[in-house]
């Protein structure tokens, strides 16, 4: 499991955030759901398969995030089983995933009800015992939810039939079409994600504008939310947004992430003034180069006229001498008297 993964399990395991998320998704973010009817389900499935050559093998996967959900409904005691599925990229074949996930959970509760009866010996007919479930055996409801964390917007299949090669309406009609329930943030307006009441809502704002940092700043400035989140969500945001983000935890675990989007803009100017100076001596460096190498040949070419002078003093007189070497008469004059100082 790599470091994101690890960083969306631990902060999705907060019941108040899981809550958050399924008050969103079901219930438009009225708030049905809380935290204490949530409880941790155990998130390991076996999946037996068939092998090549004998016997059967065990393939052992694990979900992100299980939890069942207990609450009342219109008088009555309700149960749903949840399962979130946080992404770092989009998975082309999520609908299947997603299909299989539920499937197995599906069928740990048939195999639970089994073991059960037969513990009891409660079967009233032998195709009840044969089936390995009764009549009027219900089974409690499976919704798993995909978190779009990446940083760019799910362009996968939302469902099945998406990705079936066959497109007859007359054949489709007969395929179960299995959907997933997605949460992808850089397909929501600003108002749906305002409907989250943890920080969650932040962190979808992070992930939103990952890369335009000078928008989530203004942003953050007017959502004091951005001054007060968990330890784990700033982990998450560092993770999947690549911002490199450094704070320091308050009373709590808590963290200031809008101090923190200015320690790292005051961090970036810093590094560019930085860098301009070392640009600007290594420029100057050149120039000191340059000009020194001007003003060396320079005195090479007056040194060398002043020895073609004297040789001239014999033949010529100092004005002509003056002339041809473009000289300074006053000094062929001090030459002829032999007070020339070089």
């Amino acid at each position: 499991m790599g470091r994101k993964d690890i960083a969306a399990k631990a902060y999705l395991r907060d019941n108040a955030v899981f809550a958050d998320l399924v008050n969103v998704v079901l219930y438009g973010g009225e708030q049905r759901v809380s935290p204490e009817d949530l409880t941790e389900m155990d998130t390991n499935e076996v999946l037996l398969q068939e092998a090549a050559e004998n016997g059967t093998a065990a393939a052992q996967r694990f979900r992100d995030g299980l939890k069942l959900l207990s609450h009342m409904c219109d008088g009555r005691q309700e149960y749903l089983i949840l399962g979130i599925e946080p992404q770092s990229y989009t998975n082309y074949a999520m609908p299947v995933r997603t299909m299989l996930w539920d499937s197995l959970t599906y069928d740990r509760q048939v195999k639970e009800r089994k073991r059960s009866r037969l513990e009891q010996r409660q079967w009233g007919s032998s195709a009840e015992f044969l089936s390995g479930f009764g009549k009027e055996d219900r089974l409690v409801p499976v919704l798993s939810i995909v978190l779009n964390l990446s940083g760019e917007r799910w362009d996968g299949p939302l469902g099945l039939h998406e990705m079936l090669e066959v497109q007859d309406a007359g054949v489709l009609s007969w395929v179960n079409d299995y959907r997933i329930h997605l949460v992808d943030p850089h397909g929501m307006s600003m108002e749906e994600i305002e409907l989250f009441r943890t920080d969650l809502r932040n962190v979808l704002k992070f992930i939103r504008f990952s890369g335009d940092l000078a928008n989530i700043r203004a942003i953050a400035e007017t959502d004091p939310g951005f001054h007060n989140m968990s330890r784990e969500a700033a982990q998450l945001v560092n993770l999947y947004t690549n911002a490199g983000f450094k704070y320091i935890e308050k009373e709590g675990g808590r963290v200031d992430m809008c101090q923190a989007m200015i320690d790292l803009k005051e961090e970036g100017r810093q590094e560019g003034l930085a860098e301009g100076r070392q640009a600007g001596l290594a420029e100057g460096r050149q120039a000191g180069l340059a000009e020194g190498r001007q003003v060396g040949l320079a005195e090479g070419r007056k040194e060398k006229c002043i020895e073609n002078a004297k040789a001239l003093l014999d033949a010529l007189d100092a004005e002509t001498i003056a002339q041809k070497l473009k000289l300074p008469l006053e000094t062929v004059l001090k030459l002829q008297h032999g007070k020339l100082v070089k």
